[in-house]
C-alpha cells in the first residue's frame, strides 16, 4: 500500500499508466461460420443462403463457403425440398402443382422439385387428402348478404325448377358453387380431373 501511495505522490497523484494491452477490435466471423449461425436458426435453400451471405461477403468467399457448406451437407436443397413439399402438402392442403411452382420460386432446380414431389402420396391417398381440402372450402364458402348475412342459394317461395324440382335459380348457384371450388381448388394446386371427379362424386 505505501509503495502505491508513494508512486502516485512521485507523479503528481496521477495513476500510472495501465500495463493492460488495447483490447483488440472483435474478429469478423468468416463466411462459413456466418452461414453455420444462420442455418442454426432456420434451414434455408442453397439461394437464400447466398443471398443473406452476399450481403456481407465478397462474392469469391461466397462461393468457396457454400462450396464447403455442400461438403458437410449443411445446404442440401433436395432435403430441404422434400421436408418443404411434405408439409404444404399435409399442413397447408396444397397440391402437387402449386408445391412444384413454389419450390421452384425458392431456386430449387427442376430435378430435386420432381424428387420432392415423388414422395408425396399418390393415388387413394392423394384423392383422400383433396377431399378433405375440398370439404373444408365448401364449409367456408358462404354468400355474404347484408351485414355479413348468409344468403340461401335459392329465396324460399320461390317457383321450382321444372327439370330438377328445385327452387327458380337453385340449379344456377349451385353449379356457380361448384366452379368456385373448382377454381380454388385448382389455384392451390391440385389436378383438374381429380377435382372434377370429387365434385361430380359430391
Amino acid at each position: 500500500m505505501g509503495s502505491q501511495r508513494e508512486r502516485r505522490e512521485e507523479s503528481g497523484g496521477r495513476r500510472a499508466p495501465s500495463s493492460r494491452a488495447p483490447r483488440e477490435p472483435a474478429r469478423k466471423p468468416s463466411a462459413v461460420e456466418a452461414a453455420i449461425t444462420i442455418l442454426g436458426l432456420r434451414a434455408l435453400t442453397g439461394k437464400k443462403l447466398r443471398e443473406k451471405l452476399a450481403a456481407r461477403y465478397e462474392a469469391a468467399e461466397v462461393e468457396a463457403a457454400m462450396e464447403r457448406l455442400r461438403e458437410l451437407r449443411l445446404v442440401d436443397d433436395a432435403a430441404w425440398a422434400s421436408r418443404y413439399a411434405a408439409e404444404r402438402f399435409a399442413r397447408a392442403g396444397k397440391g402437387r402443382h402449386r408445391i412444384r411452382a413454389e419450390l421452384q420460386a425458392r431456386g430449387i432446380d427442376a430435378q430435386s422439385a420432381e424428387a420432392a414431389l415423388a414422395t408425396l402420396p399418390a393415388g387413394d391417398e392423394e384423392r383422400e387428402r383433396a377431399a378433405v381440402v375440398l370439404e373444408s372450402m365448401r364449409r367456408r364458402m358462404t354468400v355474404a348478404g347484408p351485414r355479413g348475412s348468409v344468403v340461401a342459394d335459392s329465396a324460399e317461395g320461390a317457383e321450382p325448377d321444372a327439370a330438377e324440382g328445385l327452387p327458380a335459380g337453385a340449379g344456377a348457384n349451385a353449379a356457380a358453387r361448384r366452379n368456385r371450388l373448382f377454381r380454388r381448388m385448382i389455384a392451390r394446386g391440385w389436378p383438374a380431373d381429380l377435382v372434377r371427379d370429387l365434385l361430380e362424386a359430391s
